[in-house]
């Protein structure tokens, strides 16, 4: 049942200006409307790429690509449910930027964590 609304297990945002930068963003973000408490988080690196082309400055410039990586998750809550024992989550992470509808991309999901 992978992506019902259901099974959401959190949202979190990152604002332009915490990656617009020499050296992007690596860090944790705390998820909201995650329903396990506290302690569901993020890790991921978020970095401007410049256009491709050879002098182009590296913070945004018409034509930059955005790099990100989701490097880890914790926390997250058992959305699937078992009569064997422990739930678990297949989880994954959709990314969208803001105003952009077109604009987004999903990781692979991660079976029975």
């Amino acid at each position: 049942d992978r992506g019902s609304a259901a099974d959401l297990l959190g949202r979190a945002s990152l604002r332009c200006r915490d990656f617009d930068r020499e050296g992007g963003f690596e860090g944790e973000l705390v998820l909201l409307e995650s329903g396990s408490g506290p302690g569901a988080a993020l890790k991921v690196r978020v970095e401007v790429l410049p256009p491709l082309m050879p002098d182009a400055p590296p913070v945004s410039e018409p034509g930059s690509r955005l790099k990100v990586t989701m490097k880890s998750a914790k926390g997250l809550r058992a959305a699937d449910w078992s009569l064997r024992g422990r739930g678990s989550s297949d989880p994954f992470c959709v990314f969208e930027i803001d105003g952009k509808p077109d604009m987004t991309a999903k990781t692979k999901h991660i079976s029975k964590t």
